[in-house]
């Protein structure tokens, strides 16, 4: 997961999930109540293989103009089957990104 590490040091706001909590208090909410998940599975009929391949061909063309990777590093038409075979060959496990969010209600 290198390439997303390198590309989202990139991005603008990579960081906005941990910065819920102080921008919800500047926008005038009471305490926000956040939470985080970091959802995992090794099976063999996860939507998390389906997902990071998807999310990788997303990233692509910026992460070459970037210099991040080279021009057909990757062959992304067989990158999920391939990560589907090596976790589950490996008895393994893959994380799906962090998911998080925060509910809070405005002052009165």
């Amino acid at each position: 997961m290198d390439v997303f590490d390198r590309f989202f040091a990139h991005a603008t706001c990579a960081n906005i999930g941990s910065r819920l909590w102080t921008l919800l208090m500047e926008a005038g909410f009471e305490r926000p109540d956040c939470r985080a998940e970091y959802p995992i599975s090794g099976s063999s009929d996860s939507v998390y293989y389906e997902w990071i391949a998807e999310s990788f061909r997303s990233i692509q063309p910026r992460a070459i103009a970037q210099g991040i990777i080279a021009e057909g590093a990757f062959d992304l038409d067989t990158l999920e089957q391939r990560l589907r075979e090596d976790v589950t060959a490996r008895n393994s496990c893959i994380p799906a990104p962090a998911m998080i969010g925060a509910f809070a209600r405005l002052r009165p």
